[in-house]
Order: structure tokens, then C-alpha cells, then sequence
């Protein structure tokens, strides 16, 4: 999960988006000075110029951006398609995800991250840690600017031809839930829609139709996405039942407290997403009040043996820990010892799953330019996965100094 604000993909956005307001605010009211000003100016380019958006523009827009939109209609590069149905976000704005389409048989499922929602306090409008909407996901795409992962035209990016979606999050729900909840009393009351399980099934429709039968599946996810990338592999795969699936949780290990354990599942339903076909997951049986997250993976692992899990995250991750201690967890040292304590376990247990453990506290690797550059003992992580998702056996990259504390 992450902190109040967004940790993912906006840092170039928004520098793109204060800097057009100052050209705008430097150009005086002449519509022709704006004009010429913006034919001079090389930062002009990037300028999102929603308000010269001409009607038939528009309409062709919304034509594509349809459910109905097959995957031969998309444009180059990155399209937005908005859904019918039961698709909402948690205030009732229209959830909206984008495809970029490939050439090769093969598809990427991103999970966006962005925080969590659970109580008054952390759904609240002023207060709220967590993203409840895809607007500024939609400024994103509209710029053309997007960095890390999404970056197909990178010479190293991992996947160049691969079909590749990616689910935004705005339900606060780490994509599982399936519920409307009241929240506060009286004329402070609001009400929330968990709604994040209906937003992905109405995803994973559009991607049944339009890519029937690939060949690999890569499942990813940055923090709350993180969560969403392992939880949804059984649905996937069921989807999918002669896919190769590869999945890497990033930045999301579960550590968390019994108390947030208690109060979020109930609220989001979150249950409902467990897997019925899986004996050891079955919702009848699998009591969420006392698992964690390794459980899940262990599960997974066992009963998808031929599939292949990782988990990437820095040693002292400062916005995991934020969450931890917000939780009522007591720091960064608990917490490095905790995430240590949980991924030893599940490699344990599941002779098919792999970890990549970095030095230092950032927070998510795949939505920056540092996915292509990080190496840690000898080995890139971009090079890591390509090898993961070539058939080439890849092992634990742990830091020298990514130890428990004695």
C-alpha cells in the first residue's frame, strides 16, 4: 500500500503540468500571443491542451475508449477503455483502464497501487490515504510521459511487443473488495464503494475476449498492486489454464497488524475473492482473521507448482513501514525482521518461488527509471525477470547487508 499521496508514475506529470501553468500564466490574455508563444516554445509540446479537444476528436475518443473497442482497434501506444457494467470508483466516479497493445502472444496484468481505506479516518475526504479516482491516471496517458515499466519504447524495457494492461486503483480495496460501506455518523456520514473485484473481473472480460489463449502471463504490482497481483493469480489462471503465469509482488509483503487484518476484510468482503476450486484457499475453510500473506503465497505456490512467484522489496522500506506503524507496528526494525521472517518462510515452503531484496528504504521499483538500472550482488532486476520469464532458472538476490537484526 501506499501513503497519501501516490508513489506511482506522476513525479514527470506533474513537473510537465506545473511547468505549462507558469508558460500559461506568462503568456497574457491573448489568445493568438498564447498561440504563437506555444509554437516557439519547445516545453509547449508536452502540453496536455485539453480545452482545443475539437467535438469530432472527442467523439472518435469515446469510440475507442468503448468496452466495446476489439484490441486490433486500439491505437499505438496506450488507450484508455472505459467499461460497463458494475465498474465504479470509490466515490462514484467512472473507473476507466489502459491497454497498450502488443504483437506477440503474450500479455503483462499491472495492479496499480495507491494506499488503502478502512476506517473514518483513512476514507475521509480530508484525511483519506488512498487514491479515488483515475483522473490523474487518464492526465498521465493524455501526457505521453510515462517512465519505468509502462515505458515500452525503453531500449531495456523487458516485454517491448508484449499486450499489456494496466488496472488503476481507486477503490481502496487493494483490488479485492466487493461492497458498499457507510462510513462515519449522521451529517458527517459517506459512503464508499469497495469495489475493486468487479473493476478487475470487468478487466479480465475485455482480456478474454480480445487475448483468448496467451501463451505467458507476467502479473505485477506496486504496493496495494502488489497485493492484487498474487491474489488474483488463481482467477487468472483459471482464465488461463495453459498459460505459464510469472508473478512479482512489488513492494507489498504483508506485514501487517492483526487489528488492520480484523477491521478491513469484513468491511471490503474481501473473502469473496478467495478461490472455491482451491481446498486449502476455500473461503468455507481458509480463515482469513488468522492468515497472512505468506499463507497465501504458500498456497498458491503448492497448488500452482509449475507456476513461479517472486517478491521484490528494499530492506527498510519507508512507506511499508509507514503503514506498519500506522497499524500499530513499532518501526523499521520489527518490520525488516517481520519481512524477512515471511519471505523465509514461503521459500521454505514453495521450491517455486524467488526474492529480490535491494538496499535501502525506497518504496516500489517498477514505476521508475531505476527499474532498468538497479543491480544488486552482480544482477540487474530488469535482466532478473527477462531470465524468470524466459524458462531460464533464476535464485534469490538478497543484499550483503539485507540481514534480520540479532
Amino acid at each position: 500500500m501506499q501513503a497519501n499521496t501516490k508513489t506511482s508514475y506522476l513525479t514527470q506529470l506533474s513537473a510537465i503540468l506545473i511547468l505549462g501553468m507558469l508558460l500559461n500564466a506568462c503568456a497574457g490574455e491573448s489568445e493568438s500571443a498564447d498561440n504563437n508563444d506555444a509554437g516557439e516554445s519547445p516545453s509547449a509540446d508536452v502540453s496536455l491542451q485539453e480545452d482545443t479537444t475539437t467535438a469530432e476528436d472527442a467523439s472518435t475518443e469515446q469510440d475507442a475508449a468503448s468496452e466495446n473497442a476489439s484490441i486490433a482497434s486500439l491505437e499505438p501506444g496506450w488507450n484508455e477503455i472505459l467499461p460497463e457494467g458494475n465498474t465504479v470508483c470509490s466515490r462514484g466516479s467512472e473507473f476507466a483502464y489502459f491497454v497498450h497493445n502488443g504483437t506477440s502472444n503474450k500479455l503483462v496484468l499491472e495492479f496499480e497501487g495507491g494506499g488503502a481505506c478502512w476506517t473514518d479516518g483513512t476514507c475521509s475526504l480530508a484525511d483519506a490515504i488512498f487514491d479515488d479516482s483515475v483522473e490523474d491516471e487518464r492526465l498521465l496517458y493524455q501526457s505521453g510521459i510515462v517512465t519505468g515499466f509502462l515505458d515500452h519504447e525503453h531500449e531495456n524495457h523487458p516485454f517491448p511487443d508484449w499486450h499489456h494492461i494496466f488496472i488503476p486503483y481507486c477503490t481502496g480495496d487493494v483490488h479485492i473488495g466487493n461492497s458498499v460501506h457507510t462510513y462515519g455518523e449522521g451529517d458527517k456520514a459517506f459512503t464508499i464503494n469497495h469495489n475493486g473485484a468487479n473493476n478487475v473481473r470487468a478487466v479480465l472480460d475485455w482480456a478474454k475476449d480480445n487475448i483468448p489463449d496467451p501463451e505467458v502471463i507476467f502479473m505485477t504490482g506496486c504496493s496495494a498492486g502488489a497485493y492484487g497481483s498474487i491474489l488474483w493469480v488463481p482467477h487468472v489462471a483459471k482464465q488461463y489454464p495453459e498459460a505459464k503465469i510469472y508473478q512479482l509482488g512489488d513492494s507489498g509483503c504483508g506485514v501487517i497488524t492483526q487489528s488492520f487484518l480484523d477491521d478491513s476484510f469484513p468491511i471490503w468482503n474481501g473473502t469473496e475473492i478467495l478461490p472455491t476450486w482451491i481446498e486449502s484457499l476455500h473461503p468455507d475453510t481458509f480463515d482469513v482473521s488468522t492468515a497472512s500473506l505468506s499463507d497465501i503465497y504458500t498456497n498458491l505456490a503448492e497448488h500452482y507448482s509449475t507456476q513461479l512467484f517472486t517478491q521484490f522489496t528494499t530492506i527498510a522500506d519507508n512507506n511499508q513501514t509507514f503503514y506498519f506503524e500506522a497499524m500499530g507496528g513499532s518501526g523499521v526494525v520489527a518490520w525488516t525482521d517481520q519481512m524477512l521472517e515471511s519471505l523465509d518462510t514461503i521459500s521454505e515452503a514453495s521450491p517455486n518461488f524467488r526474492k529480490y531484496i535491494a538496499p535501502g528504504d525506497k518504496h516500489c521499483i517498477i514505476p521508475y527509471p531505476e527499474f532498468y538500472t538497479l543491480e544488486v550482488q552482480g544482477i540487474k532486476l530488469v535482466d532478473w525477470i527477462i531470465n524468470m520469464t524466459s524458462g531460464i532458472p533464476i535464485e534469490d538476490v538478497v543484499c550483503e547487508e539485507c540481514k534480520p537484526s540479532e
